[in-house]
């Protein structure tokens, strides 16, 4: 009887295509959230060969509905598809987040921590979104995060800290000037009371 229900479906095909495309799912959700400096080429190489899989699997499926005149033959396939429409929808969205207009951008210097070398890099974009890159061993490895925030004359607030050091979530504008008398901004955090925290990082503040 159950030889009966699944005859007309591939349960084989089934359980690669499951396995296969839940990984680029899962992947492109990390994506979102940390990258590996030239991860995405081994990335690529592996979704390339999924894809080719994935190929085969609808072959074989539609081949099998050409037996079984059965549209559950292709449940696969059908599958596959939803599995692919998530994948690109969570990579689209990453790449809008990233690619918004910057209007304000700042930056800090390296500092060194226990376990390793650390830079922040905050873009802050149209439409009251931000977002942070918290770099790791020179890029190496990158951790977004995301959220909203004000700018209220030389105030801007987050509705968030950021990162592993929690950069506090409000930001003071200030304009320094250098050995030379040459002005630049920078981006002091303040606590709750609006007083300076005591850093290492020093962020270097740049209207696009």
């Amino acid at each position: 009887m159950i030889e009966n229900k699944f005859k007309s479906v591939s349960i084989f095909r089934l359980l690669i295509t499951l396995f296969t495309l839940t990984f680029v799912v899962f992947n492109e959700y990390q994506n979102d959230k940390s990258q590996v400096l030239y991860g995405s080429i081994i990335y690529a190489l592996f979704c390339f060969i999924i894809l080719a899989i994935f190929i085969l699997v609808v072959i074989f499926d539609f081949l099998l509905f050409y037996k079984s005149k059965q549209i559950k033959s292709l449940t696969p396939t059908l599958i596959g598809i939803i599995l692919i429409t998530i994948s690109i929808t969570i990579h689209k969205y990453h790449i809008y987040k990233i690619n918004q207009k910057t209007i304000y951008k700042a930056t800090s210097n390296w500092i060194k921590t226990d376990d390793s070398n650390i830079r922040y890099e905050i873009e802050f974009k149209e439409n009251g979104n931000f977002v942070a890159y918290e770099d790791f061993e020179d890029g190496v490895f990158t951790k977004f995060y995301y959220g909203k925030y004000e700018k209220k004359d030389s105030i801007i607030q987050t509705d968030c800290k950021i990162g592993e050091k929690n950069i506090s979530n409000r930001l003071l504008i200030r304009e320094t000037k250098n050995i030379k008398n040459k002005i630049s901004k920078q981006l002091i955090q303040l606590d709750k009371k609006d007083k300076k925290i005591t850093t290492q990082l020093i962020f270097t503040f740049k209207i696009n």
